[in-house]
């Protein structure tokens, strides 16, 4: 049942985001992805993003499996800017599953930190495109945990939408949206 709520909510997260960031529609040819998506009135999705990363770079990259699928642990660490919050630093670790079509399905955790030391941990889901200048465009959900009372905890039990861009040199930009 939670894998069926999740493959929902992950629809929806990455439909939904598409009229924020331009995803290419999925219905008849020429039809606007907004005509296919319809948010609830108690559904609110920031117009500006929550966080975005201002130097991103993929630390470490582990095989797990060459078989069938190849399976891959990707780490990274980001500098970036959390609106009303200022600088601060996202660390995180995916699992990384790489498809035949070109895509890519993860699973991540990690946490946001502040300069002050404050922190929110986060547990994400995404689907990711290699694109054709070796590049990975990818799009998620995301799931905040504040385990610390400070300037982060407006996050605590919260959601966020999140576009990412890996390029082929371990470089990464990422930006989330709060979903409320």
């Amino acid at each position: 049942m939670q894998q069926i709520l999740l493959y929902v909510i992950m629809s929806f997260a990455i439909l939904g985001l598409g009229f924020l960031i331009g995803v290419p529609t999925y219905g008849k040819e020429n039809e606007s992805l907004d005509a296919q998506v319809t948010v609830p009135n108690n559904t609110e999705i920031s117009v500006s993003p929550l966080y975005h990363s201002n130097i991103g770079k993929v630390t470490s990259i582990k095989m797990l499996n060459v078989t069938g699928f190849p399976r891959t642990e990707v780490s990274f660490t980001e500098n970036g800017t959390m609106v009303g919050i200022g600088n601060v630093t996202n660390i995180g670790t995916f699992l990384e599953t790489k498809k035949s079509d070109k895509t890519i399905s993860g699973q991540g955790r990690g946490i946001i930190t502040t300069i002050d030391g404050d922190l929110v941990m986060w547990t994400s889901y995404d689907l990711g495109q290699i694109n054709s200048v070796n590049g990975e465009k990818y799009r998620g959900i995301i799931f905040f945990d504040a385990v610390s009372k400070g300037k982060l905890d407006f996050l605590n039990n919260t959601v966020g939408l999140y576009t990412s861009d890996v390029g082929s040199n371990g470089s990464s930009l990422r930006q989330i949206w709060q979903w409320k």
